[in-house]
């Protein structure tokens, strides 16, 4: 029986992996490979397909996309997400056509056409998601500060940013998860690349609601029942205010309250000040950025076209990089007469980077044993050496330490022996 392309199509996109493996960087590489072909005749299975190159199109700007398109592909991403949302509305079911919608919306909002993804919004009644983030970046982008705020202003107040934009796993130190639970919530993470940066989305929020609440705090300074806008803002700002002390601003949250005192008092050049200050800061967080992520690309580059392209004086260009450097983020040094930073490419083999994780997997292992025989509950199944022996790992200083301490728990006769039962093997008796 022939196999379907769009089936093959969807295992391949769908099946778990874990994000933070090499596996999944490999199987993003072949992004291209895998839709290289598509089934004009079956229409159902090439709206599934439609959709998976949808999912993988619509988060990436015209930049990245013109970067990594081939001869095949449309000039424009806007042209190719046209074609592929049109087929899926036409030949896809509901299911599918809403994650094509969001899909559409996202992109129109990230391509600067506010106007057209809020009227895809209301035409979809999907309105309670967290697709109202990139509606707020947008508008902001747009100088629209009033929306922007409207936008942004249902993700802050409950203080779950991260998991609503499923970018971690909510922590709560009042009850515990079960490993299903955690496994569940764990897969509807967003990968990396996917990421939305969450200063730059705090630094929308606070400015846009610091350019709305003081002109209304200043024209209604007497008035106890004013309407408040941000009431989170509010707060921040009442906390900022009851500090006896208040020193240099360090993060985004700091810069906006101290900007907010000062336009209060009407001393704006003091707030542009700040305002630069924080843009400084980006600059600077965008060289170091740069410099980690594509050091394997340069054997050497030059200061003065760094302090070019990043708008940043030598000095301070100077001072990030051995910084980076001494911290170990970065390996370079300095080549002084000709005033460039020479790189040293130690970039990880595929070997290197799966003995780094099984080293990290059994200290992972070392630490659970030891918390589990501090409270008097140490178990070791049958398997655990035979396993260790089979990863050809018995000259690990690491591992043989380990293989010590888990005799010593077993032969220990201070503690009375019981019986257990692992996975249906049969019963090992073990020190508890």
């Amino acid at each position: 029986m022939p196999v379907k392309m769009y089936s093959h199509a969807e295992l391949c996109q769908y099946e778990i992996l874990d994000l933070f493996v090499t596996q999944y960087i490999s199987r993003s590489r072949n992004i291209n490979i895998d839709f290289a072909i598509l089934r004009k005749s079956d229409f159902k299975g090439s709206s599934k397909v439609a959709l998976i190159r949808v999912e993988l199109i619509y988060y990436k700007p015209q930049e990245v996309y013109d970067a990594m398109r081939t001869l095949a592909e449309p000039e424009n991403s806007r042209t190719l997400m046209d074609g592929l949302v049109s087929l899926i509305y036409k030949y896809g079911d509901e299911r599918i056509q809403a994650r094509a919608m969001l899909c559409d919306i996202y992109h129109h909002a990230l391509h600067h056409e506010f106007t057209k993804a809020c009227d895809l919004l209301l035409m979809s009644h999907l309105q309670e998601n967290v697709h109202h983030m990139d509606l707020g970046l947008c508008a902001f982008r747009a100088g629209l500060i009033s929306e922007a705020h409207e936008c942004l202003s249902e993700l802050y107040p409950g203080g779950r940013v991260r998991e609503l934009l499923a970018q971690g796993v909510a922590r709560s130190c009042y009850h515990e998860k079960t490993p299903e639970q955690e496994l569940l919530e764990r897969s509807r993470l967003m990968p990396y690349h996917m990421h939305i940066n969450l200063e730059l989305l705090e630094s929308v929020y606070l400015i846009s609601a610091m350019v709305l609440e003081v002109p209304n705090m200043a024209a209604n300074i007497h008035d106890t029942k004013r309407k408040i806008i941000s009431k989170n803002f509010h707060r921040l700002l009442e906390i900022s205010d009851k500090r006896t002390f208040n020193g240099p601003p360090e993060n985004v949250r700091d810069h906006v309250m101290a900007v907010t005192r000062l336009l209060i008092n009407g001393d704006f050049l003091k707030a542009f000040d700040n305002i630069a200050s924080l843009d400084d800061k980006i600059k600077e967080e965008a060289l170091r950025t740069y410099l980690i992520t594509f050091s394997s690309s340069y054997e050497s580059l030059s200061m003065d076209q760094l302090a070019k392209n990043f708008d940043l004086s030598l000095p301070r260009i100077h001072r990030i990089v051995t910084k980076s450097v001494m911290n170990g983020e970065l390996h370079a040094g300095w080549d002084q007469p000709s005033g460039c930073i020479v790189f040293r490419n130690v970039e990880h083999s595929r070997v290197q980077a799966l003995a780094f994780e099984l080293t990290n997997k059994y200290l992972s292992l070392q630490r659970v044993m030891k918390e589990l025989h501090k409270q008097g509950q140490a178990m070791i199944g049958w398997i655990t050496i035979p396993l260790l022996q089979v990863a050809c790992i018995k000259t690990c200083p690491i591992l043989k330490g380990f293989r010590s301490f888990m005799r010593n728990v077993v032969n220990s006769d201070k503690i009375t022996p019981m019986k257990t039962k692992m996975c249906g093997a049969k019963e090992v008796v073990i020190n508890r």
